[in-house]
């Protein structure tokens, strides 16, 4: 924790050196703000002075990761506006206990909380856990477990009387667990500040979650099987969109699906085609608190991934995948552009490892030294993948947004591959840092 002394000095000084507000001195203030019915006006001198008593508190982990800046600007604004109003021989006794009291309180709001996160579109049968993140269906003793948990909250709260209990448990009930029957969730516990702890909570899902798409089937794009956290997917709905000729002769509606058709299912199938493709030792990764840069490097190339996966790209039948002639026209293939881009993305995190390196080159040569060994079957690769990405460089440097839906699905299945074979050699070749992987595609361009 921060030292008291350090940062009461810093407020020290703001607070005993009170200017005079006039029309001349006021230009020179560069901050100010009204609390406990005081208004105080700060400048240059006392703005660094400020900052450094900022500094200070932060430079302690904890508070950095656990409360945002604002929040802490906040209670030292507190801190000085009422020590302005005393007299200054106690301003700074006054300074030094608020401080050990603010020390005291964001001590205490540290905790450890249980989340329970629901996720959309996720089929399971048995409780399945990825590093952290359990992942189960709200059944009946699940529901019951959450119903006890609120009585044992309520039960000994003496600011409800029992008919207040009662209706409290009972919309509980209602409004919180009774709509989760049934729904796949995801839980996580997380030592922290409640707000942070979310926070990680939910980017360890997310993780979890992008992982489970890098496991996605040829299919499963096709059958639209979106999951994600609630709120992050779109939902399934019906579209009606009324269609007729002009002459008004007959009618000719169209009733469609929108959103996701089917369940992501983690059947048993599915688990043991993630097993065969290196899952445990992604669980491994994700259980260590300190990963090597190669893992954490491969933990954000899957990231990307499942970013790229949430986007839902069209599939009906109907769907015309051509080049139209004038630009802003294909922007209708926007989804299938921005998931292209976010592919790259991911390919980029695990293959480029130098912001001087010829990308285009590197980028495609590493994927087809990764995926397969014929001299012929490479270049076809490394060709390929130098056009693919001269078409994403179109898109960012010139607005281009037509890529058509193979070569989507071809450049779905490069990244897919490139991370799995990775993932599988990752321990039989000992990477740890770029540079050892770096070495490992040299020495297999010289094999």
């Amino acid at each position: 924790m921060f030292d008291v002394n350090k940062v009461k000095d810093h407020l020290l000084k703001i607070c005993n050196e009170t200017k005079e507000l006039d029309p001349k001195s006021f230009k020179n203030f560069r901050r100010m703000w009204f609390r406990r019915d005081i208004s105080v006006f700060l400048d240059d001198t006392d703005i660094k002075e400020f900052n450094k008593a900022m500094d200070k508190i932060r430079e302690d982990e904890f508070i950095r990761y656990n409360f945002t800046e604002k929040f802490i600007e906040s209670k030292l604004e507190e801190i000085i506006s009422e020590a302005f109003k005393l007299p200054q021989n106690k301003r700074e006794q006054f300074i030094k206990n608020k401080l050990q009291q603010l020390k005291s309180y964001l001590k205490k709001e540290i905790n450890e909380w249980v989340f329970i996160v629901p996720i959309e579109n996720l089929s399971i049968k048995r409780k399945f856990s990825v590093g952290d993140v359990v992942f189960y269906k709200i059944n009946r003793y699940r529901k019951r477990k959450l119903k006890n948990l609120m009585e044992k909250i309520i039960k000994d709260n003496k600011n409800y009387t029992k008919k207040q209990k009662k209706e409290f448990l009972k919309t509980q009930e209602k409004y919180i667990i009774n709509p989760l029957e049934g729904v796949t969730c995801a839980e996580v516990k997380v030592r922290g500040v409640i707000d942070s702890a979310q926070q990680t909570v939910l980017h360890k899902i997310r993780l979890a979650l992008s992982i489970l798409k890098l496991y996605s089937y040829y299919n499963d794009d096709s059958y639209k099987r979106y999951f994600g956290i609630v709120g992050e997917v779109i939902r399934h709905t019906d579209r009606v969109i009324i269609r007729y000729p002009e002459d008004q002769k007959n009618i000719n509606p169209l009733f469609e699906k929108v959103g996701y058709l089917f369940e992501y299912e983690l059947d048993k199938n599915r688990i043991k085609f993630m097993k065969k493709n290196g899952f445990d030792k992604l669980n491994k990764i994700l259980k260590k608190q300190n990963p090597t840069e190669f893992e954490s490097r491969l933990l954000t190339s899957i990231y990307w991934f499942g970013k790229a996966m949430n986007i839902q790209v069209t599939h009906d039948k109907q769907a015309i995948y051509e080049k139209k002639k004038k630009k802003h026209e294909n922007l209708e293939y926007f989804s299938i552009g921005e998931r292209f881009l976010k592919l790259f993305i991911s390919l980029e995190c695990l293959l480029i490892f130098d912001e001087n390196e010829p990308i285009t080159n590197n980028i495609s040569e590493r994927c087809a030294l990764l995926l397969v060994k014929k001299y012929e079957d490479r270049k076809k690769i490394k060709n390929k993948i130098k056009d693919l990405y001269k078409l994403r460089s179109k898109i960012v440097h010139h607005g281009e947004v037509f890529i058509s839906k193979n070569n989507l699905v071809y450049l779905t299945n490069v990244v897919q591959a490139v991370i799995i074979t990775l993932i599988k050699l990752k321990d039989k070749f000992n990477f740890r840092t770029k540079e050892d992987l770096r070495e490992y595609f040299e020495r297999v361009k010289l094999s």
